[in-house]
């Protein structure tokens, strides 16, 4: 997986993020089987939404879309 910087959303949390290739960039993606410079110069800037999710998610013997769903927040973590 390429990751980048993270964009001001994402930072809040982690200091990189998955590289995100829209479809307007999917022609620009691979050139001669390379990353194009430009997308890895001008990486996703929009914000995005996060929460905390089961931790059921970090076994890949799990499936479904309960994983994703946002996940109470634990008191003792604020």
């Amino acid at each position: 997986m390429l990751t980048t910087t993270p964009n001001e959303s994402v930072g809040r949390v982690h200091d990189r993020m998955p590289f995100i290739v829209y479809p307007g960039g999917y022609e620009d993606w691979l050139k001669d089987g390379e990353v194009s410079q430009y997308l890895l110069e001008h990486p996703c800037r929009d914000e995005m939404y996060w929460c905390p999710v089961s931790r059921a998610l970090n076994n890949v013997r799990n499936e479904g879309p309960e994983l994703i769903r946002p996940a109470p927040v634990q008191k003792d973590l604020l």
